[in-house]
Formats: C-alpha cells, structure tokens, sequence
C-alpha cells in the first residue's frame, strides 16, 4: 500500500469512510451523470492547481519543479477527462471466460 507522508491514518480513515459514504448514491446514477460529475471533478481539479502544487511540495518535501508538476498536471487532467469522456459508452457489464488451464503435472 502506498504510504502518503503529508496524510495521517485519520486522513486515511476519512477519506475510505467518505468513499462508503457516497458508493450508495454513486451506484444509482445513469452513465450520463457519472461523465457529468467526472467533468466537473476535472474542473474543480483545474480551478484548483496552484493548492495541487503546493501540495504536491508538501508531499514529495524535496521542492517539486513546476516544470515537471506543470507536464505531469497536464497528463492527469487529458487523462481525467479522457476517462471522463469514455464513461457514458461503457455498459457496466465484464464477459468472463474461463478455460481449463493445462496443467503438466
């Protein structure tokens, strides 16, 4: 698991207590509005870069360049949004195929 040093354990437990929280009502919602919601969650991503920076300081403590926060912020937000885009074409559902694995012994 990957361990956050500018996040505590509370933190932690929030944010997985959040996401439980919130699973019921997200589960409900049409494709239409998850994309909706996504879009507006890479909006609220951009409005907010410059705390994004800051943060991203904080987390890594050795002084991020804004170059390189600058090209890696730019390939989560296409990124964001891509996925955005993409997540009223998907039908929720998975085929799963199974096989007999050949086995030597």
């Amino acid at each position: 698991m990957y361990k956050a040093s500018a996040a505590s354990n509370e933190d932690t437990t929030a944010t997985v207590a959040s996401a439980k929280a919130v699973f019921p009502s997200w589960c409900k919602t049409n494709p239409t509005q998850r994309r909706e919601i996504s879009f507006q969650a890479a909006e609220e991503l951009e409005i907010g870069k410059e705390e994004c920076f800051k943060l991203m300081r904080k987390e890594t403590q050795v002084g991020a360049k804004r170059m390189f926060f600058g090209l890696k912020f730019e390939i989560m937000m296409r990124d964001t949004r891509d996925t955005a885009g993409l997540v009223s074409s998907t039908n929720g559902s998975m085929q799963i195929v199974r096989r007999k694995a050949a086995v030597p012994w």
